[in-house]
């Protein structure tokens, strides 16, 4: 066998994923199910055959990104998906090895600092899903990197109340520290901290065009940061990670109003109100998707797949505390599918006796 690093002889559970029938609704990854099938059209119309047999080019992406965002182009990074967004941040500004991280997270957190090597100071969300400001704030010292902030958090869905996040911004600036804000559902919330930028030079923003564009197959991100950290993280990433269909897309939906938004948080609410109908608790969301309990979360999980709905059960996510027992993580379903979901919802929930009010 071929010598590896030491990390990764310690690094069993790889996470694969999962495979999923064509014939289902899937709405277990977060995906936004909307898309402007106009746009989408005309897009698809502009793929010619120097999009396939050239290298691909970022200076009109970039320009469009410096207007979405109201920043200058040497304070972006465009990525290959989020995920790679969090590899190079973690594979750059983490000479101790320590980074505060609050919990439950977006999994892939934890599987880049095990790579990485880098060791995560767990501080958990209360049993009440409250944001734990003291226990981050009393991490923040010379010992460690940065903080790491899901702004709306993932899996719990809810925002970071904005004064928590200040005094973290100007801890951390005292210390020296990064924090990195991951606003991936950007576009859902309207929250955003990239006006802090200039004030804050130890921050990091990370988007995603996966959520509010529905471009997750396309795999495009960006990182939004002062220009020396711009230029350090390039340090560590490849010149053509992102590839033309992607920027192509990236492009034309930054012209165009977003009209898939509104789509989606009305169905959305239509779901909030059927789930309360049924007694359920369901926690505030500024997301693409929903979280709430249930009773015999796994039972039900287990009938809804049988009828062709696949849902994220999290009874067990990665580092919950067992804060999320019982839980369920809805993606919201296309206008064409709601019905069909509705229905089998009702059916299941009928036969496992969770009435309505």
């Amino acid at each position: 066998m071929i010598e590896t690093k030491k990390i990764l002889t310690k690094i069993t559970d790889i996470y694969k994923p999962p495979i999923r029938d064509s014939n289902s609704i899937k709405l277990n990854l977060n995906e936004t199910q909307f898309i402007d099938e106009t746009l989408f059209n005309k897009i698809i119309s502009k793929i010619d055959i120097d999009k396939i047999t050239h290298y691909p080019e970022y200076e009109e992406l970039m320009n469009s990104l410096e207007k979405y965002c109201g920043t200058n182009k040497n304070e972006i990074l465009v990525t290959n998906g989020a995920a790679q967004g969090i590899d190079l941040v973690l594979r750059t500004f983490t000479p101790k090895k320590k980074v505060v991280i609050v919990m439950p997270n977006f999994n892939h957190y934890e599987a880049a600092a095990k790579y990485e090597g880098v060791t995560l100071k767990k501080v958990f969300y209360t049993k009440d899903f409250e944001f734990p400001v003291d226990k981050i704030l009393k991490q923040i010292t010379s010992s460690i990197d940065g903080i790491i902030l899901c702004n709306p958090s993932n899996p719990i869905g809810s925002l970071i109340p904005d004064n928590f996040i200040k005094q973290i911004l100007d801890k951390a600036k005292e210390h020296k520290k990064f924090v990195l804000i991951d606003e991936v559902y950007f576009e859902f919330s309207k929250v955003t901290y990239s006006s802090y930028l200039k004030k804050y030079k130890n921050l990091i923003i990370l988007r995603s065009f996966s959520k509010g564009f529905a471009l997750a197959g396309l795999r495009i991100g960006y990182i939004l940061s002062s220009k020396n950290n711009i230029l350090e993280l390039e340090k560590t990433k490849g010149p053509w990670d992102i590839n033309s269909i992607s920027v192509l897309f990236a492009i034309e939906v930054l012209k165009k109003k977003n009209l898939i938004i509104g789509k989606l948080l009305k169905v959305k609410n239509e779901i909030i109100v059927f789930l309360k109908n049924r007694n359920l608790k369901v926690l505030d969301s500024d997301t693409n998707f929903i979280t709430f309990e249930i009773k015999n979360s796994k039972l039900f999980t287990k009938k809804l797949s049988s009828h062709g709905i696949l849902v994220s059960e999290l009874t067990d996510y990665l580092s919950s505390n067992n804060l999320l027992t019982n839980y369920i993580r809805l993606g919201i379903p296309s206008e064409e599918n709601k019905e069909q979901v509705l229905k089998v919802f009702s059916k299941v929930m009928d036969s496992m006796n969770i009435k309505l009010k």
